[in-house]
């Protein structure tokens, strides 16, 4: 299997239209995708001392960081729109250039966007999925 650079994985938000178009968050620099469990202890005198778990609720971060770039500022306003009504925003994370992807709807956590008098304005924001996202 070939080795894929990380320019390929890109966050795209959707326009909550029918049929939805999902537009790239433009400037990306760094976007990850992190999976984590949670572990429910079902332990007890008959495991013999030894811990055992089953897998409880799972939960997807991602993470997207880069430059704003002006004027086409398409995906920061719907995630900026979605953040001040407190609204979930549909996302894919592309994965690679055989378009694998998750799809889902996303809470936003966290957004940032701000930028230094020496430098360009910079945003990032976090989201954390709102349900279960799809793999294809």
């Amino acid at each position: 299997m070939a080795k894929e650079s990380g320019v390929k994985v890109i966050l795209k938000v959707g326009d909550a239209a029918d049929p939805e178009v999902f537009t790239d968050l433009k400037g990306q620099k760094d976007t990850r995708m992190s999976g984590a469990g949670n572990a429910i202890d079902v332990s007890d005198k008959t495991t013999g001392g030894w811990g055992s778990t089953l897998a409880g609720t799972r939960n997807m971060t991602v993470t997207a960081s880069g430059l704003v770039v002006w004027p086409d500022t398409t995906g920061i306003d719907v995630l900026r729109g979605h953040w001040e009504a407190g609204t979930t925003v549909n996302c894919e994370l592309v994965l690679n250039d055989n378009g694998d992807k998750y799809s889902g709807a996303f809470s936003i956590t966290q957004l940032d966007i701000g930028g230094a008098s020496d430098g360009a304005t910079e945003y990032s924001v976090t989201l954390q999925n709102a349900g279960q996202p799809t793999h294809s």
